[in-house]
């Protein structure tokens, strides 16, 4: 018999890497959305996981990817979002977002890979202290 899950597959696989460069198109134009940090987070049966506002407890022992992402300010065109990133010259408007891996890759143009830095990460270790504590949950 094949062991019990909670979560769906899609949130256990995840296509991109840390660091990774990916365009998306919004409503008024595009944006680059960056793949700060992949974590694998296990919950114990009858631990709670906050997403999206609602809480979830799992009935099994499970594990779920969180991508800590990061995304720019709207650009309006692709060929100009390709060009910010040549140049490394794109500005971030969100510094940390921790989202399922449903939604992050999803239609996405992958860009390139620029290596994740301290400084990008502040927003993540904020909220990875936040959440450790069962104060702060995914999208």
């Amino acid at each position: 018999m094949a062991q019990e899950t909670f979560f769906p597959p899609s949130y256990k696989e995840f296509q991109y890497k840390e660091g990774d460069l990916l365009g998306s198109q919004v409503r008024d134009g595009w944006i680059i959305v960056k793949i700060l940090k992949i974590d694998e987070v296990h919950l114990k049966k009858g631990e709670s996981i906050n997403i999206q506002n609602q809480l979830f407890t799992t009935p099994v022992d499970d594990f779920l990817l969180v991508i800590g992402i990061s995304f720019s300010k709207t650009y309006p065109s692709l060929e100009e979002l390709k060009i910010k990133v040549e140049q490394k010259s794109w500005s971030i408007q969100v510094g940390h977002v921790p989202r399922r891996t449903t939604g992050v890759g999803e239609g996405r143009i992958f860009l390139g890979n620029e290596p994740v830095t301290e400084e990008e990460l502040s927003g993540y270790f904020a909220w990875k202290n936040a959440f450790d504590k069962g104060e702060a949950g995914i999208f």
